[in-house]
């Protein structure tokens, strides 16, 4: 129940004319972009009969070219769903969709990428596509041209040939070049990030990770009050659920004070789910843990959870949006138990107050700094 309403988009392309969907309320979203508009008006994309399509949101790109797409990368479940949606409405074939940490066909004439938010993810896609593709194969990487610092262009050229910038259009720019093959004698792929530590924790996590190699501010005031405060000050939980896990740093944390629950932690993300289960491993918490992709919470039943432990964000991509926020307190609601707690930390300048008050009995502040606040709430 994290969406109320699906919004059509019409969309041209040199492809032809199709009508693209994004389930959200939020009109400031967009199913597409210049970025993307610009990939399909190559002479390359147009000329290529094996495409390998990476980043895709919403279908932007597959849809106009599913004829010559042989596999959808993207990590982001909800995205992969999303493209799956309009290649179906659409009346395209179903790709086959997989994560950069699955197995990637290594055949391609060309390669399209929408760059990633995060320069460590971007590397790691880069990696994971040098790693399967077996011989030198064009590489077009794409986006708004305000998200794609030089930094990127530099780490674009350590993997190719050639390289090249376009120029802009529409605010909309493009790299170029030959994807290199990678020798077999090099060193293997990286392992998840150094460690940081809280409370003597260690916590690992893949590229592009929320707050990869350290813990953010949010998550430490809600640990930091949890451990403050510790045991005996709310029923001990059963089972506890931590929606959004990035690394795992909440749910693994507060297992640490309640030792006879268990925990479910859930991403949208592929490499933040495959994070969490290394640093359960790593902790020596793995047999109390669960850790699955799911969007939010959905996969849950309602009124299944004693308690949830949330850090929701507020972005979808580079975009604000306040939506996604409160999806995750909605589905945190949803799930709980009667008398079941939800202990949230929030950006203070958000309006969640009103969304809260409606679905709790009761919403307490219980720890805030310049920055962020803690909230107690009780279903």
């Amino acid at each position: 129940m994290a969406y109320t309403e699906i919004m059509d988009y019409p969309y041209k392309s040199p492809q032809g004319s199709f009508i693209l969907s994004l389930d959200s309320e939020d009109r400031s979203l967009r199913p597409m972009d210049a970025a993307d508009e610009y990939l399909l008006s190559l002479k390359e994309t147009q000329k290529a009969e094996r495409i390998l399509i990476a980043g895709d949101r919403c279908g932007a790109l597959c849809v106009p070219l599913a004829d010559h797409c042989t596999a959808l990368v993207n990590d982001s479940l909800s995205e992969q769903r999303q493209c799956a949606q309009n290649l179906k409405a659409n009346g395209r074939a179903p790709l086959p969709a997989l994560n950069s940490m699955e197995e990637i066909p290594g055949k391609a004439d060309l390669i399209l990428i929408k760059v990633p938010k995060s320069l460590e993810a971007f590397r790691w896609l880069l990696l994971r596509l040098q790693e399967v593709i077996k011989e030198d194969c064009p590489i077009r990487a794409a986006g708004m041209n305000r998200y794609l610092p030089r930094a990127f262009f530099d780490l674009f050229c350590e993997f190719t040939g050639n390289a090249e910038y376009s120029r802009i259009e529409k605010k909309a720019r493009y790299y170029s070049g030959s994807l290199q093959v990678r020798e077999i004698s090099e060193e293997p792929l990286p392992l998840p990030s150094a460690p940081f530590t809280y409370r003597g924790m260690e916590f690992f996590s893949y590229p592009g990770v929320f707050s990869q190699g350290r813990i953010d501010g949010g998550s430490r005031l809600l640990l930091d009050w949890i451990f403050e405060k510790g045991r005996p000050w709310l029923p001990s939980p059963s089972l506890i659920a931590d929606p959004g896990c990035g690394c795992g740093v909440l749910g693994l944390s507060v297992l640490k004070i309640w030792e006879d629950a268990q925990l479910i932690a859930t991403d949208d993300h592929a490499q933040a789910v495959a994070s969490t289960l290394e640093n359960g491993l790593h902790l020596r918490v793995d047999s109390r843990l669960t850790a699955r992709q799911d969007h939010i919470l959905n996969s849950l039943e309602e009124n299944s959870v004693d308690m949830v432990v949330a850090n929701p964000p507020f972005h979808k991509g580079h975009t604000v949006s306040l939506e996604t926020g409160f999806a995750f307190l909605s589905e945190s609601c949803r799930v709980l138990k009667k008398e079941g707690y939800l202990i949230a930390v929030t950006n203070k300048n958000l309006g969640y107050n009103n969304l809260l008050q409606t679905l709790f009995e009761s919403v307490k502040p219980v720890k805030e700094d310049r920055k962020y606040r803690v909230l107690l709430c009780r279903k």
